[in-house]
């Protein structure tokens, strides 16, 4: 950047608008220094007029749209914070869609006087209208269509100006576009978001009449079939459900009628209302008998639900209408028959209602919906979060650790689904290595706690479970660490104070489990330590026991790691260091290797790939 260069910047910028008309006429060619882009910091890549309107500066646009020739249409990058929110980078944008972002009216009837492109797009499709109608401005919207703004033209993703104007509940300018611009309420975005969807998710009973009356139609968007009349009902909104139900069939109006009464006895939506569940319940099923709509039955039940199905007759559900716990199953039940066995928020409510069941110490019953829900996850390829994941190992710890009441097939189950992540590559791969850590010391300390002949079955099928594990060879991206060398480390830890409370380490228990079922004791992480480097650089005091496994388990004494450093060399502890001398009785192997690396002795082209790496080791 020149000196001219550094001036115009400076002169913009402090809106010295004097100063700048002098520069740029002192220029051969001041056009040349108007069109051209300043990088005037991180991402922001700006023209002197943009500057000039990301400030504001209304006199000195004025002045440089009036003195000289600039073409308005040049290309910037900024950086704009609309409505206190996150600062976003915009790209392709020109003067009049960063006015209109910025919703000055002055601006932009400067910049459109002056000859600006009105329907110009930016990298997202989006033009100075759909600026204004995330403002609301009617006046401004009004003068934009008036000079040429096409409002039919989408935002990526299909997103109209009308979805953007209900979303941010903009009445005024919502009647202007349907009433007068003829804007179709129908359409919907690439989800199949309608504008009654969005205006049912805003919760405006205004825009919801209006675009009923409108002829707005109960439309299903894409990810899980749910109409606006369902978002409704899961919202309590049963002043909505009411007005947009008297537009749908009698069928749509029974099961919102369902699905209202379902929610009420979920925590999910607010505190649970048993009385009002069963008043919609009883509603529904009246409707049902005078229209003749009977239920479709299950085919089968299940034993999370005490093998119950549906209500048919209003005398069945006067039978439980004391009875909370058959009322929570029915609500369930509608859920999963309206909702789906894999939708979403179907399977939030039962997670929830197996959290609570917990919580008032009904262990078995509230662990018996996780698995329930794990299992219909996994049978419709619904991904778990492996935020949730670990909430799940957290409670069960708390369990544990109050009492042994977690049956080990249930711990096998969350084994199995904590490896099936780490198959699929999850993006959280160590955090979910760690979860999967956890699951097998949780299940080591119950069977701890057990009978060694109790449960012999499921002692085979957790240890098969683990060989097949280890047969994986997972090890942490960050550092490479293997099951056993977490299970070796005091580093290995939870912040979380149930987990930490169960899953200790070293662990003795962990660490017999994961060799007796295959585990490699000569593994090493990316500082080419072993299991053994590991455990004997911990600060705390050391388990002989697990020091004795090791050894048993035939871990190489005299192996080096990257900073050619043996076992030996790094303990600390006096007694261990003494009982590991007396076993470093090295073989003929090893004392070969280790005489050729000290030696230089060139080696690589001479033995086999196994040898080379096993001498490289010492």
């Amino acid at each position: 950047m020149d000196d001219i260069d550094a001036s115009l910047l400076n002169a913009t910028q402090t809106n010295d608008i004097d100063s700048l008309k002098a520069l740029l006429l002192s220029t051969a060619n001041p056009t040349t220094y108007l069109n051209r882009l300043y990088n005037i910091s991180e991402s922001q890549i700006c023209t002197l007029l943009m500057i000039a309107c990301l400030n504001s500066y209304e006199e000195l646009v004025r002045m440089l749209l009036d003195s000289f020739s600039i073409d308005l249409e040049v290309l910037n990058i900024v950086k704009i914070n609309v409505n206190q929110q996150t600062l976003k980078v915009y790209e392709n944008t020109t003067v009049l869609w960063v006015a209109a972002a910025y919703n000055n009216f002055n601006l932009i009837r400067l910049f459109i006087e002056h000859g600006a492109h009105v329907n110009h797009r930016i990298k997202t499709n989006s033009t100075p209208l759909r600026c204004v109608c995330f403002h609301g401005s009617v006046p401004l919207a009004r003068y934009l269509i008036t000079n040429g703004a096409d409002v039919r033209i989408k935002k990526e993703r299909n997103d109209t100006n009308l979805i953007l104007s209900v979303f941010r509940e903009h009445v005024d300018l919502v009647h202007y576009l349907v009433d007068e611009l003829g804007c179709d309420v129908n359409e919907c975005d690439d989800e199949h978001r309608s504008s009654l969807y969005l205006a049912v998710e805003r919760g405006s009973y205004e825009l919801v009449e209006f675009l009923i009356n409108r002829g707005a139609r109960n439309l299903p968007i894409k990810y899980d079939r749910t109409t606006p009349l369902m978002l409704a009902a899961e919202k309590r909104r049963a002043d909505l459900v009411n007005l947009i139900g008297s537009h749908c069939s009698i069928f749509e109006q029974i099961e919102a009628e369902e699905l209202l009464a379902s929610v009420y006895a979920c925590q999910e939506y607010g505190a649970c209302d048993l009385q009002k569940t069963w008043q919609h319940l009883l509603h529904a099923l009246q409707l049902r008998l005078a229209h003749q709509l009977p239920k479709s039955m299950q085919c089968s039940t299940h034993e999370v639900f005490q093998h119950r199905r549906e209500c048919q007759t209003s005398a069945q559900l006067q039978e439980i209408r004391t009875n909370h716990t058959n009322l929570h199953i029915e609500a369930l039940l509608v859920r999963e028959r309206i909702l789906g066995p894999k939708n979403f928020k179907y399977h939030h409510s039962l997670l929830l209602r197996g959290t609570t069941l917990i919580h008032s110490n009904q262990y078995q019953q509230g662990i018996a919906l996780w698995m329930y829900t794990l299992q219909l996850q996994e049978q419709h390829a619904v991904p778990i979060s492996s935020k949730h994941l670990r909430y799940l190992v957290k409670t069960l710890a708390g369990i544990i650790y109050k009492s042994s009441c977690v049956r080990l097939e249930d711990l096998c189950q969350l084994i199995r689904v904590a490896t099936k992540k780490l198959d699929q590559d999850s993006k959280e791969f160590d955090f979910d290595l760690l979860t999967l850590l956890f699951l097998i010391t949780m299940t080591c300390k119950v069977f701890s706690m057990q009978t060694p002949d109790t449960n012999r079955n499921e002692s085979d099928i957790f240890h098969r479970l683990i060989y097949s594990i280890n047969r994986k060879q997972y090890a942490t991206r960050l550092d490479g660490s293997t099951l056993l060398q977490l299970s070796l480390s005091e580093l290995t830890s939870s912040s979380d104070t149930s987990i930490s409370r169960i899953c200790k380490y070293p662990c003795f228990q962990t660490v017999r489990t994961l060799l007796q079922c295959g585990a490699d004791i000569d593994a090493t992480d990316k500082k080419q330590n072993t299991a053994l480097h590991i455990f004997v650089s911990n600060t705390n005091e050391l388990d002989e026991s697990i020091f004795q496994i090791l050894c048993a388990n035939r871990a190489h004494l005299d192996w080096t790691n990257m900073f050619s450093a043996t076992p030996l060399d790094l303990i600390s502890n006096v007694r261990l260091k003494k009982i590991l001398q007396v076993k470093t009785q090295l073989k003929l192997k090893c004392l070969c290797a280790r005489l050729i690396q000290k030696c230089h002795l060139p080696f690589r082209e001479v033995l086999t790939y196994s040898l080379v790496a096993f001498v490289e080791r010492h």
